[in-house]
């Protein structure tokens, strides 16, 4: 066996004798999330309001138009809006989204020439506000494959010589229909317990990631590195064993709390490989993050201190103790920028619908996070071993 992997197997066999570990991996974060999610349970609805504006003004556009502002749907409702209003409408917070017929989309639509493009739909959201663009871009989707069903029955009325009035009036019967709204997130309600479960367990693993950071420090004081450094094992293989204990602790907790909550409490965490994927990049991202607050002190007392006020700070921006859109619009931003953040705002997505394919950015972001605070980090560690 790697020098790294035995230095791994040792630190996971240490950490796993610690009864620690289980109460802060497992027991915490699952009480937390039941007792959390019950008190918001039943307040944690989805709702938007998406703008309609019509620059194209025909049969067509206004027969969907009409379709779409008279749905009738608890979670997200449609409003007309002037052309020309659409970012007054998103700044001043009367939309969160909006979506756009553009000038000529009748035009293409009812001509009897059918490589004519078609504009496409346009969606405008802000970063505040990327769920209610998924939803306006899922309804975008809808017409648009309702345009291409309608063209067909178009081509086929024009062949047959008929009126273009009677070809108008059959493609808006077509999109005049109700428009069925499936984009993930909308008219289901984000499962409580789902989203606080991955809220605590984040917050419980800068302790339980922190503590497995802190070791080093606590090996240096106790002079257990400077007997491990006698042997051939090198640096760098003794901060990837670290790390890697570190990730395995970070992925198993979360997936323990995953597995927990879903067969005890029967929460919704949504597609399991998106799920997994979610836990694996978070977790990458806390253990960066950790091993760069525990780099910058001095003794493991210190660590603890850094690794806490920090893990807390996180977690409030990144809204672990309110509801699924519950923060003001300036603490939503801000908690872009924060694991937590980003992975609740995934677990979210999956839990109401969405596949990997969606929550992508939010993977990547976490995954950019990791490196820059990896690399940070790592350098700060490999200090205690000169």
């Amino acid at each position: 066996m790697s020098p790294t992997l035995i230095v791994a197997r040792t630190e996971l066999r240490r950490r796993i004798t610690d009864k620690s570990l289980f109460l802060q991996g497992v027991v915490g974060p699952v009480m937390m999330a039941v007792i959390i999610g019950f008190a918001f349970a039943g307040g944690s609805s989805f709702h938007t309001t998406i703008g309609v504006v019509n620059e194209s003004g025909g049969t067509i556009s206004s027969a969907a138009a009409r379709a779409l502002t008279g749905t009738k749907s608890t979670a997200v409702r449609f409003v007309a809006l002037a052309p020309g209003a659409e970012r007054r409408a998103i700044a001043s917070d009367k939309v969160e989204a909006t979506l756009r017929f553009p000038k000529g989309f009748d035009d293409a639509v009812t001509g009897s020439d059918p490589s004519r493009p078609i504009p496409p739909l346009a969606v405008g959201t802000d970063a505040d506000n990327s769920v209610s663009g998924q939803i306006a871009e899922s309804v975008a989707k809808e017409i648009a494959s309702r345009v291409d069903a309608a063209r067909l029955a178009l081509a086929s009325l024009h062949a047959a010589d008929t009126p273009p009035t009677a070809a108008s009036a059959n493609a808006a019967q077509r999109l005049s229909s109700p428009i069925s709204i499936n984009p993930g997130s909308a008219g289901k309600q984000v499962d409580a317990v789902a989203y606080f479960a991955p809220a605590m367990a984040m917050l419980f693993l800068y302790f339980t990631m922190g503590s497995a950071s802190r070791s080093l420090l606590e090996q240096r004081k106790l002079g257990t590195l400077q007997r491990i450094r006698v042997t051939p094992i090198r640096s760098s293989e003794i901060l990837a064993g670290v790390t890697i204990s570190v990730l395995v602790i970070g992925v198993a907790s979360l997936s323990v709390v995953w597995a927990i909550t879903s067969m005890v409490f029967g929460a919704r965490w949504g597609d399991p490989t998106a799920v997994l994927a979610v836990i694996i990049s978070a977790s990458l991202a806390i253990a960066g993050l950790t091993s760069m607050f525990s780099g910058l002190a001095r003794t493991d007392q210190q660590a603890e201190g850094i690794t806490a006020l920090a893990g807390f700070a996180l977690a409030l921006l990144g809204g672990s103790f309110t509801g699924p859109g519950a923060m003001p619009p300036a603490i939503v931003t801000l908690s872009r920028f924060t694991p937590n953040g980003q992975a609740l705002l995934a677990f979210s997505r999956i839990s109401t619908g969405s596949g990997i394919g969606e929550v992508m950015p939010s993977i990547l972001i976490l995954c950019a996070i990791a490196a820059v605070s990896g690399v940070i980090g790592l350098g700060l560690m490999s200090r205690l071993l000169r």
